[in-house]
């Protein structure tokens, strides 16, 4: 039986392996949505599972990181949208966009800027993976349970690029680019 250990840095992260199997698990439900795309899948997962296995998050990136980060996570969802559009509507108007971009800053402001910090107390990998979770239920309502995976795959990604840059601004951007390509707007 092992309990979790307060030290005045915050908690011992959570196993390696739980925290790189559960990443490896929502890549492998986004690679499901669209077998195409397995290849961005393989990218994110690939530096996800470095970003757990080497346990240092990197909290100043710079600006060329947050690019490269911001990149990876924005291809994938990309790729996502090209293969696989997630929502049959049409063409929003202006007005639709701000909001959907509006809806994303908002989110991340919520998930990956209010909660994860609250959360990684107990370590980057529990923060990504809680955060990904609410942000997965939360969705539940809209979308079903059948979009869940893909909810919970997308939470990952953003809580990844959140850790990897420490900062919210690189998942509010790549789910802001998310919303207005899974609206169509860019195909």
């Amino acid at each position: 039986m092992s309990a979790v250990v307060l030290r005045a840095g915050g908690a011992e992260e959570l196993p390696r392996t739980a925290a790189i199997a559960a990443v490896s698990l929502a890549c492998a439900a986004l690679a499901l949505r669209s077998p195409g795309w397995t290849g961005a899948v393989v990218l994110v997962a690939a530096l996800g599972v470095g970003l757990l296995a080497s346990g240092r998050p990197s909290p100043s990136v710079g600006v060329a990181g947050w690019l490269g980060v911001t990149s990876v996570g924005t291809l994938a969802i990309a790729v996502v949208a090209a293969t696989a559009p997630l929502l049959p509507l049409q063409r929003p108007g202006v007005v639709g966009i701000g909001l959907a971009v509006f809806a994303a800053f908002a989110e991340e402001s919520l998930f990956r800027r209010s909660m994860f910090a609250l959360l990684e107390r107990w370590g980057s990998v529990f923060a990504v993976l809680a955060s990904a979770a609410a942000f997965a239920v939360v969705h539940v309502p809209g979308y079903g349970w059948r979009a869940l995976p893909l909810d919970l795959a997308a939470g990952v990604l953003f809580g990844w690029q959140r850790s990897a840059t420490g900062s919210w601004t690189s998942p509010a951007a790549t789910h802001a680019a998310a919303n207005v390509m899974i609206l169509g707007v860019s195909g």
